[in-house]
């Protein structure tokens, strides 16, 4: 057998695979204009989680899965800070 012509199947499964898995497991970022935007600088620190959420028609969204340049740059809402 030919073990050049194995390397290089191996090589172009891995390339191929980290591909494919990137674009099928990769999610897109919300792009939608949230209600509220919250930053929590309530105690106790240090605080495990996000400090940051969205309201969106009454609850609470993570902002790890918005597109957050895009929500500054469309939506007229500023952060309101709770402490």
């Amino acid at each position: 057998m030919n073990y050049k012509i194995l390397i290089m199947g191996i090589i172009i499964g891995l390339i191929a695979g980290s591909v494919f898995g990137y674009f099928a497991f990769s999610s897109p970022k919300l792009q939608i204009c949230p209600d509220e935007w919250y930053i929590n600088k309530m105690p106790p620190e240090p605080i495990f989680g996000e400090r940051q959420y969205f309201i969106i028609n009454g609850k609470r969204a993570e902002i790890s899965s918005f597109d957050i340049d895009w929500v500054k740059k469309n939506c007229n809402i500023e952060p309101k800070i709770v402490v």
